[in-house]
């Protein structure tokens, strides 16, 4: 689940992508619209990439993706031994 600090962070980021594009948002950026020090960005996340990252697996566990450790998607119906789409 996710934290009330890292959906703040999120919806500052999303907010700043309506008016910059992202290789221009800072981490200060970030954390003067949130309301937070830097301190406690880098307390959740690496760069604002990691957030964008962090954001994308968010979107997926909504909707019953597992994301692995290398970024692949795991869909929830795919089977092992028949890899089509098929849900029991």
């Amino acid at each position: 689940m996710a934290g009330k600090t890292e959906r703040q962070l999120a919806d500052s980021l999303k907010k700043l992508l309506t008016r910059k594009t992202l290789d221009r948002i800072t981490v200060r950026d970030i954390t003067d619209d949130c309301g937070v020090n830097r301190q406690t960005f880098y307390y959740h996340f690496h760069d604002v990439y990691d957030l964008v990252e962090w954001m994308f697996r968010q979107a997926a566990e909504m909707y019953g993706i597992r994301v692995s450790r290398s970024g692949m998607a795991v869909c929830p119906f795919h089977n092992d031994r028949n890899p089509s789409m098929k849900v029991d």
